[in-house]
């Protein structure tokens, strides 16, 4: 075999080797969510984070938008750099609490467009009973992930970040609030 022809195979043979990687180590630990019905909820936003009801229409939007955008949400590792722009405090059709907080660029800006969940035990548990037949590459389900909220009766923490245009619902929702602003100390 020539020097050229070598080179070219081990090329290949490393270039294929590193995709396997990333399909078979980076991509199994995102996970989707089967999202319940909400049906209300409140928002929070600002720094004396004022508070909005949400009505039926918004309700509806937020309903319509998690179930669209239910996969690829990671487990958030580490410390999140603020407590975000806006915090959705929703109820679904149990009764338990599901913590949307966002971030439009305001208090964190390399976190712009960026979404995470906080959800109750229950339905971590739902999850997980949901996929015990398949295996994660880095281990089981989401309760049995090592990065637990442990707050109130909370369990998992998930991110995603978005394009602009599919925040952009998200997006108008918090800003059409206005926020109550504080003086300056």
């Amino acid at each position: 075999m020539r020097k050229e022809t070598a080179f070219i195979t081990s090329l290949l043979f490393f270039t294929f080797c590193s995709a396997l990687f990333i399909v078979l180590w980076a991509l199994p630990g995102s996970e989707t969510f089967d999202f319940p019905k909400i049906t209300g909820g409140f928002m929070e936003k600002g720094p004396v984070w004022s508070s909005h009801a949400l009505n039926q229409q918004e309700i509806h939007k937020i309903n319509e938008w998690l179930q669209g955008h239910n996969f690829a949400w990671k487990p958030v590792k580490g410390v999140v750099p603020s407590s975000g722009d806006a915090r959705f405090i929703l109820q679904n059709d149990k009764g338990e609490d599901i913590i949307l907080t966002v971030w439009t660029g305001l208090s964190a800006a390399d976190w712009n467009n960026t979404i995470t969940i906080t959800f109750p035990k229950s339905m971590a548990d739902a999850q997980t009973d949901r996929k015990k037949d398949r295996k994660n590459v880095r281990g089981g389900g989401l309760a049995e992930r090592a990065n637990k909220i442990a707050y109130d009766g909370f369990y998992g923490q998930y991110m995603q970040t978005f394009s602009t245009k599919v925040f952009a619902p998200i997006r108008l929702m918090v800003n059409g609030f206005p926020v109550s602003r504080t003086w300056y100390p």
